[in-house]
C-alpha cells in the first residue's frame, strides 16, 4: 500500500489517469483511510466540509464534490459519535460524485454499501426539512440510482432528493451562486485535490443537512 502522504496528493483523475473506468472501491477507500489520519473533526471544520460538498453538488463540480465526499466520509468515520444515518448518506453522496464522473465500479460499491448500512440501521433516518420522512423513501431513491447506474445512465445534474421520494432541481440562482463559490474555493484552497484547508470562515454548526441525498 502506498503511504498516506502519497494518497493525500492524489485526485480521482490522477488515480485513474490512463482509464477513467479503472478507479476501484479499494482505491477510494485508501484515500478515505489516508484522510482519516489527518482530518480535523472540530465542529466548525466538519460543518465546512458538508457546506462545501453541497456547493459542489449544486455547481455540478464533480471532482470537487468527490474530494469533499472523501473528507465527509473520513470525518464521519473518525468522529466518536455521528448522527444516525449520516454515514450512510455520505457514502451515497460519494457514490453519486463517482457516478457523475463515470467511475461506475466504485460508484456501485459505495451505493450498495450505503443502502446496506441504511437498511440495517436501528432508528429510521429522518430528513431535516419541514417534516420528518422515514428511511424507506431514501432507500427507494438509493435503489433508483443503482438501477440507473446498471442501465448505463447518469444522474441529472443540480438535483437532490425531495421529501416525496423524487428529485427536485435547485433554483437557477442558487446554482449560479454555487458555481461562483466553487471557483472561489478551488482558487483559495491550498490543495484543491484532496486536502481542502479551512478558509477561516465561520460556519453555523448544524446548518447544513448531513443526512440528505444528492
Amino acid at each position: 500500500m502506498a503511504s498516506p502522504a502519497k494518497f493525500r496528493q492524489l485526485s480521482l483523475n490522477t488515480a485513474a489517469a490512463k482509464n477513467p473506468l479503472s478507479v476501484s472501491r479499494e482505491q477510494v477507500r485508501e484515500l478515505i483511510d489516508a484522510k482519516k489520519a489527518t482530518i480535523r473533526t472540530d465542529p466548525e471544520y466538519v460543518e465546512k466540509i458538508f457546506t462545501d460538498m453541497l456547493i459542489y453538488f449544486k455547481a455540478a463540480s464533480w471532482n470537487q464534490a468527490f474530494n469533499a465526499g472523501v473528507e465527509a466520509v473520513a470525518a464521519t468515520e473518525k468522529l466518536d459519535e455521528a448522527e444516525e444515518g449520516v454515514h450512510a448518506c455520505t457514502l451515497h453522496n460519494l457514490a453519486s460524485a463517482l457516478h457523475h464522473l463515470e467511475h461506475r465500479d466504485a460508484a456501485r460499491a459505495f451505493y450498495e454499501e450505503s443502502m446496506t448500512e441504511l437498511a440495517q440501521s436501528q432508528t429510521p433516518v429522518m430528513l431535516k426539512c419541514f417534516c420528518m420522512y422515514p428511511r424507506d423513501r431514501m432507500l427507494v431513491y438509493m435503489q433508483s440510482r443503482l438501477a440507473l447506474l446498471a442501465t448505463g445512465g447518469k444522474p441529472k445534474a443540480n438535483t437532490y432528493w425531495s421529501s416525496d421520494g423524487g428529485e427536485l432541481e435547485w433554483p437557477v440562482e442558487e446554482i449560479e451562486e454555487a458555481k461562483v463559490r466553487a471557483k472561489e474555493l478551488a482558487a483559495t484552497s491550498q490543495n484543491a485535490t484532496i486536502t481542502i484547508e479551512s478558509l477561516g470562515k465561520s460556519y453555523p454548526v448544524g446548518s447544513t443537512p448531513r443526512n440528505a441525498l444528492w
